[in-house]
């Protein structure tokens, strides 16, 4: 879906795809594969790379990469991308490598941190905060004044009334209506969402 969005925007260049579980040469949506982790370096130097996107959906993972090539690759800048079909009001801000996929809807006053994907029909309304490395699933619904922090997941469907702070790397599960503010570090669900267990920021969730 990110190579899908870069493509469809066609406001870079997108010269390969690295995957460390598809073989060189295959081809993704049209996108050969040039290699693997190992050979970033390389292709970096053989095709003049000057920016990417990290298209994990796991926040911790997508996070620990961006990170990592940034370091170690100073001259790299993560490509913030979104689809012709996403409505971004011109008074919001994106940061880097963000991701907006199609019919994602990001209102006037948000600021989105870098690395977050907005997924499929997301709402994100006035005034919201969204922290580094945040993933709001498709159909999931943010009110206005909202804050997210960092690494957090609202999941598919879920629903966050106006002014509710949910903490760092709090996952509020599928189909969740939270009325209140959430700690950090908590799995919560239910209508009304409460939380349910502890979490550490790496434990994977998809």
């Amino acid at each position: 879906m990110v190579l899908d969005t870069l493509l469809t925007e066609n406001r870079a260049c997108v010269v390969g795809v690295i995957d460390n579980r598809l073989s060189p040469g295959k081809k993704l949506l049209g996108v050969p594969v040039l290699g693997t982790d190992a050979d970033v370096s390389r292709i970096i130097s053989e095709f003049q790379v000057c920016g990417f996107v990290v298209g994990i959906g796991d926040n911790w993972r997508r996070g620990q990469l961006t990170q990592h090539l940034t370091q170690r690759f100073p001259k790299l800048t993560p490509f913030c991308t979104v689809h012709p079909r996403a409505w971004v009001s011109r008074f919001a801000e994106l940061g880097p490598g963000t991701v907006v996929l199609p019919g994602a809807v990001v209102n006037a006053g948000t600021q989105v941190g870098p690395g977050c994907i907005l997924n499929t029909q997301c709402s994100v309304d006035h005034d919201c905060r969204l922290g580094a490395f945040v993933s709001i699933g498709p159909h999931a619904c943010l009110g206005g004044e909202v804050r997210v922090g960092d690494y957090s997941a609202i999941c598919l469907g879920a629903h966050v009334i106006h002014a509710v702070s949910i903490g760092q790397a709090t996952v509020v599960g599928a189909g969740a209506v939270v009325v209140k503010n959430l700690p950090d570090s908590v799995v919560a669900y239910g209508i009304p969402a409460r939380p349910i267990r502890s979490r550490t920021v790496e434990e994977p969730y998809l």
